[in-house]
């Protein structure tokens, strides 16, 4: 057996069972230390048993979820084939814990990059969306890895009527799961199509690439309509009502008054996720730590003039970088009727990141690469395990009795 074939076997192995740790733990957990959770259970709750005469919860509530966003998390946990909400919101992060390393490894193989990088994926399993417990947005970040995979990604782009079709029937879906990540995944398009990687200003290729740029464009729009209807027509019925001030009067107050003000929260972004496994300085350091286990290996690998043997350049990725980088300094913190917007996008940064060093660092990882790789993945979701064994522990009395 040659050393290739042993390093795949063994890569395929370890990152398995870096999963499988990660799904048995959420399997496992009785309670999660998510902050909104709750509300999502509430909700899906009264959704999966409105109208059974064991309770009154139609005389108080209506599920008005007809073409609305961020339904899918309700529509999961409503399904009969789960015999209740809480197992089936415990298989919705199990799967989503599948689907984030398994997105991240995707791109940096349509890359060609060095896969060993992927581990560093594991690092952000507990953003800050799953940490505080933004259900659909959370299972929207690997949905959008993929997607980014597919199309921003792929020299193709969206091109040709089949990757048009495709782009604009996967933009409508990631709609249910969340519409702040289609929008974005929208963005990353037209990014792609306007600034694609290696374009010149000038010189005899420089009409050719405009013209394919303006082709690229031509398929993002055409791929963005069906989720700008639904859009439209949720923003349409959800203001309806709504005596506030309006979307682009709200947005011209707030960057005319209160947006420089609001950069020294954003200067906390290496300590955006992870920062919930222990209390004040401690918590910070560790997410830091984690952070800088990402950012220290993107920067390596960016200061060499040439990436390693059997690595690319990495441009590919920038404009999903750009995206992320652009919604989290320039996304308010909320809108009307919608909050908490560009703490989300700090993730992305970094799995961007992540993507990026996959696809610099070339196909031969030393070995000590490799350990300290898979080390930080271990160790990371040591800390996190033992943090859900604690809360549950110390909430073993918050059950049925206890809420009669």
């Amino acid at each position: 057996m040659s050393a290739a074939v042993r390093e795949k076997r063994l890569f395929t192995a370890l990152f398995i069972g870096m999963i499988a740790l990660h799904v048995a733990l959420l399997l496992s957990a009785r309670l999660y230390p998510f902050t909104d959770i709750p509300d999502h259970l509430a909700a899906a709750t009264i959704v999966r048993h409105m109208g059974e005469p064991s309770n009154p919860f139609a005389e108080y509530y209506r599920a008005d979820m007809f073409m609305k966003p961020n339904t899918f998390h309700l529509v999961f946990c409503r399904l009969a084939i789960f015999p209740s909400v809480e197992i089936a919101n415990r298989i919705f992060f199990a799967l989503y814990a599948i689907l984030l390393p398994l997105s991240v490894l995707a791109a940096i193989r349509k890359l060609g990059g060095n896969s060993w990088y992927a581990f560093l994926s594991f690092l952000l399993v507990y953003n800050y969306s799953v940490s505080w417990g933004f259900a659909g947005f959370a299972l929207a970040i690997p949905l959008a890895i993929f997607f980014c995979a597919f199309f921003a990604l792929d020299a193709r782009g969206v091109t040709g009527s089949t990757r048009i079709i495709g782009a604009a029937a996967a933009l409508a879906l990631l709609y249910f799961v969340h519409v702040l990540a289609a929008m974005f995944c929208l963005l990353i398009l037209v990014l792609g199509a306007v600034v694609p990687p290696g374009r010149v200003t000038g010189g005899p290729g420089a009409r050719s690439r405009r013209a394919r740029s303006a082709r690229a464009l031509g398929g993002v729009v055409l791929a963005a309509l069906p989720l700008a209807v639904l859009i439209a027509a949720w923003w349409r019925s959800e203001t309806r009502g709504y005596a506030g001030a309006g979307i682009f009067s709200f947005l011209s107050g707030y960057y005319r008054s209160d947006f420089a003000r609001t950069f020294a929260g954003r200067g906390a972004f290496p300590i955006r996720d992870n920062y919930h496994l222990f209390k004040g300085s401690a918590g910070y350091a560790i997410a830091a730590l984690f952070s800088l286990a990402i950012l220290a290996p993107a920067a390596a690998l960016s200061f060499r003039r040439q990436p390693a043997p059997g690595g690319t350049h990495g441009a590919a990725v920038l404009p999903l970088g750009l995206g992320a980088v652009l919604c989290y300094v320039l996304l308010p913190n909320e809108i009307p009727l919608q909050s908490v917007l560009y703490e989300r996008f700090s993730v992305f940064v970094l799995l961007a990141l992540v993507i990026y060093s996959g696809a610099r660092a070339g196909a031969v990882l030393r070995k000590v690469g490799i350990a300290a790789l898979v080390a930080a993945s271990l160790f990371h979701y040591a800390l996190w395990a033992s943090y859900f064994f604690d809360f549950n522990r110390e909430n073993a009395g918050f059950d049925g009795a206890f809420l009669r």
